[in-house]
């Protein structure tokens, strides 16, 4: 009988995968430097191919989640303001409602997950990211329906959050997971204020300077 370190490298990846649990004294040394990466984030597909790595790694560094977005607004003609405005093309309190629906919609849909029996492993996590990263792209298309950019705004809250740890520098979690806010914790909200007040003022910048060319070229004439 082949050990494991003797199989090929995707059947060492299947094997892996059926693992809850994998021992590293079933492993030779350099099997995690060498697989890791195809077990965590490619050994999901049926044949790991160079081709199917290359567009892999392709993928994260080409994808921009709010060029993306914008790209997708102005393909169906949805506003999409490029700088903060409380006008997101309808009344804001039934913006909000018709949001605060959907996303319920959206996030009830865990249910059939919940109630499925998944031959793999790949087909469950197939579905979680899927749900999950329909709920991640809803929420971030919200946000620049507001004229406010993802990247930025989720930027300002992942470095208020990682102000949460305790005086000891470890972070403190509650007995469910959540994470607490520790003495050093800064809220992100004056933050937030601060880069949309700068983005709102850019934009007058912007329209006064094309103003003035403007008028500058209508005295040419």
């Amino acid at each position: 009988m082949k050990s494991i370190s003797q199989k090929p490298a995707l059947e060492q990846i299947k094997i892996l995968l059926t693992l809850d649990v994998v021992s590293k004294e079933l492993l030779p040394s350099d099997f995690i430097d060498i697989v890791a990466s195809r077990i965590y984030s490619m050994a999901l597909v049926e044949d790991v191919t160079a081709t199917e790595v290359d567009w892999y790694e392709g993928q994260k560094k080409v994808f921009n989640l709010d060029e993306s977005i914008i790209e997708f607004d102005e393909m169906y003609r949805l506003p999409c303001p490029d700088s903060p405005t409380l006008d997101p093309g309808e009344s804001l309190r039934q913006r909000l409602s018709n949001f605060k629906n959907i996303l319920k919609e959206e996030i009830s849909e865990v249910d059939d997950i919940l109630l499925t029996a998944y031959p793999s492993k790949a087909d469950a996590l197939t579905d979680i990211a899927d749900w999950l990263g329909d709920i991640i792209i809803y929420c971030a298309s919200e946000l620049r329906k507001y004229g406010l950019p993802s990247d930025l705004i989720l930027s300002i809250i992942m470095a208020s959050n990682k102000s949460k740890l305790g005086v000891d520098g470890r972070p403190i979690i509650r007995e469910d997971g959540k994470v607490m806010k520790g003495p050093n914790y800064w809220p992100p909200e004056e933050q937030i204020k601060r880069a949309i007040v700068a983005m709102a003022r850019q934009k007058i910048k912007e329209k006064a300077s094309e103003a003035l060319i403007a008028m500058e070229q209508e005295g040419k004439k």
